[in-house]
């Protein structure tokens, strides 16, 4: 459960714009004290968030902040791949093949992290 509002909030502040504790803890249905714990974690896990005070204050993650990859094992991206074929009758083509081209570049980028990545080591 925590995980997954931890991803929550990362993909909120990840859409460029302050968002208040307030409205975060109404949106993910917790406390303002459970927010501010949440959003500690994140820093502390090293995600460049930041915080303003003041009328238009709030969270934010420092402009430029990227996400990669790096989150996801190349074995997870690839079924994220496979299950974007099921969406081909629900979703528009186009859409369904503009997010399999992002997760196909992501999956090169876990390529080419060799030995870091322990899902691309060879042992002898």
């Amino acid at each position: 459960m925590k995980a997954e509002r931890l991803l929550s909030i990362l993909t909120i502040l990840m859409s460029g714009k302050r968002i208040s504790a307030a409205k975060l803890a109404k949106d993910l249905e917790v406390s303002v004290r459970t927010v501010y714990r949440d959003v500690e974690a994140l820093s502390l896990a090293g995600f460049p968030v930041y915080a303003t005070t003041g009328r238009d204050g709030g969270f934010g993650l420092i402009e430029g902040f990227r996400m990669t990859g790096q989150i996801f094992a190349t074995g997870e991206i690839q079924k994220i791949i496979s299950a974007l074929d099921g969406l081909s009758g629900i979703c528009p083509a186009s859409e369904v093949e503009a997010l399999r081209r992002k997760f196909a570049l992501l999956l090169e980028e876990s390529n080419t992290r060799g030995v870091s990545c322990p899902e691309n080591r060879i042992y002898i």
